[in-house]
């Protein structure tokens, strides 16, 4: 920097806040207090307030870096910590060997090797900083899990786990949305179906599911609708005309809607329908009789014929031909 400011003097240098952070975390190491940095989210906190005071106004810099001065951080005049984090790499019989787990995100070498749970020796220090809130994270993911074989509704499983989590938890954790579909693949993966029963003797209910909730004794009601809703199958609506005649059927507007479309299809008018807005609207009034008394459908349907439309002939008389 020095050499910087002596040669290009009018230059402004900037200093990376990565490096910075790694030098404080440095000091950390070497005061003693890694562990105490792993372990109280507190001290670690505060020790990252220092490098954050990079993104302040000069101004503020040093009123604000009195104030973490202010709080009394137990050992936070010599500074930082270290946590080790781990997880198996391989097993044969007693001898595990360990990796960590930042191995792949920031490259760390660290390794340790164990026999019958015994630290035998380690290999390579971490280069990162540890994460304090890691057992919390932790913690609030294996209850998640123990929930997962309930029958609590994911919102409350979810509520449950991170009521008593702290701030610096919570802030590490998946979105709310990410964790209920953790939930619900969970759960699904661990459906074990039974095998279809081969007769009614083999068919047990629990005797919580036997009874209603209020004990009563019941029969399956007659099937006997009052009215359906079904998509334009002329087949279905003859079959329930024929068992049910005293039942009422209603079509899907929807279908139809999709029915007047595929003749503008048909007719070769789909190019025209997208350009003429005149002509669209056209086409769009024939499903919209739907929404008429039935009384005024036919003097409308035929107010829509005398608008002398170019080409909604064939649209216009296969509406009448099906649906009029």
């Amino acid at each position: 920097m020095k050499a910087i400011n002596s040669r290009w003097p009018q230059s402004s240098v900037h200093a990376c806040v990565f490096h910075l952070t790694q030098n404080i975390y440095r000091q950390v190491q070497k005061t003693g207090f890694t562990i105490k940095y792993g372990n109280d989210e507190e001290y670690a906190h505060a020790v990252r307030m220092l490098p954050a005071l990079a993104f302040l106004e000069p101004n503020d810099i040093y009123s604000t870096f009195e104030d973490i001065g202010d709080l009394q951080i137990l050992d936070l005049d010599p500074l930082y910590n270290y946590f080790e984090d781990y997880y198996i790499e391989r097993a044969h019989e007693n001898k595990i060997h360990w990796r960590c787990t930042q191995c792949n995100k920031q490259k760390c070498k660290a390794r340790l090797y164990t026999t019958n749970n015994t630290i035998c020796y380690r290999v390579g220090d971490h280069n990162h900083a540890p994460n304090p809130s890691l057992n919390g994270i932790r913690q609030c993911r294996s209850e998640i899990r123990d929930l997962c074989k309930t029958t609590i509704t994911t919102h409350s499983i979810v509520a449950t786990s991170i009521a008593t989590t702290s701030t610096a938890v919570l802030s590490q954790l998946p979105p709310i949305n990410n964790l209920k579909r953790t939930i619900c693949r969970r759960r699904a993966a661990n459906l074990n179906f039974p095998a279809n029963p081969r007769s009614i003797s083999e068919i047990h209910i629990n005797g919580s599911f036997a009874l209603t909730k209020k004990k009563e004794q019941f029969l399956q009601p007659l099937f006997n609708p009052s009215s359906f809703l079904i998509d334009f199958e002329s087949g279905a609506m003859k079959a329930i005309n024929s068992r049910w005649p005293q039942s009422s059927v209603h079509a899907c507007f929807f279908h139809l809607t999709q029915n007047i479309y595929r003749q503008v299809q048909k007719a070769g008018f789909t190019t025209k329908y997208g350009n003429d807005e005149e002509y669209a609207h056209a086409v769009r009034m024939l499903p919209a009789l739907a929404f008429l008394e039935t009384n005024d459908i036919y003097s409308v349907f035929e107010d829509i014929g005398n608008l002398q439309i170019s080409d909604l002939d064939p649209i216009y008389n296969y509406f009448e031909d099906y649906y009029i």
